[in-house]
């Protein structure tokens, strides 16, 4: 959060062992600010999970005991999606979440949103830096991309792709899903100027961390 307000983005909410209602309501709050907004973002770092081929993600609160209250207590991806797909320019969704037992699924992304996996569809993210950094390595290499010059959103991952595999000798590989036009799309998170001042509320993001121990699902 501290890194994206400071390149100018408008940081709707900081959420930490975050519940269901609250994430839920900063997810409708930004879904109304994100069609004033150019960009609309959310980072995610937790645990998330697939069932039945659809994603969640995974609240402070959640038991799931059963598979079938996972819709229940968990937060969907496609909601998520939904939140930022209103922005004029760019809707983002940044998970940086580690699998109860197996990788979150493909996902497939409706106009200019895109989606980045720490870890690619059916694969897992390491939980902590191998290094011994503060962040996981799919966080650190994404603050040290956004602190570097400004590029397309694409190079961008495209260079915390090579940064990650770099820095876990190729035991985990990013992916970015979705696709944009053919015109550059810089985020302003990563230094890009504007030619004027932006207005308020020009960009929004939700910057949402859960930290628990799930229970996996029983067979």
């Amino acid at each position: 959060a501290a890194a994206q307000r400071s390149r100018g983005y408008q940081i709707e909410a900081v959420l930490e062992n975050a519940t269901k209602a609250q994430m839920e309501s900063a997810l409708a709050a930004l879904a109304l600010k994100s069609t004033e907004a150019d960009q609309s973002v959310v980072f995610f770092a937790g645990h998330g999970m697939e069932a039945g081929g659809e994603n969640f993600l995974l609240p402070v609160e959640a038991r799931l005991a059963s598979e079938r209250t996972v819709g229940l207590e968990t937060v969907k991806l496609s909601d998520v999606m939904t939140a930022v797909s209103g922005a004029r320019q760019l809707g983002m969704v940044v998970l940086d979440a580690r699998a109860v037992s197996r990788g979150l699924a493909r996902v497939e992304p409706q106009g200019n949103v895109l989606v980045a996996y720490a870890a690619e569809a059916m694969s897992t993210a390491l939980d902590g830096d191998p290094q011994g950094g503060r962040n996981s390595p799919f966080t650190a290499a994404f603050l040290r991309a956004l602190d570097g010059s400004p590029r397309d959103v694409r190079l961008l991952w495209g260079q915390v792709r090579d940064d990650v595999m770099a820095r876990t000798n190729n035991a985990q590989r990013p992916f970015l899903y979705g696709s944009l036009g053919g015109g550059e799309v810089f985020l302003w998170g990563s230094g890009a100027s504007r030619p004027s001042p932006a207005p308020a509320g020009d960009t929004a993001a939700v910057n949402v961390a859960s930290a628990h121990q799930p229970t996996a699902l029983p067979e």
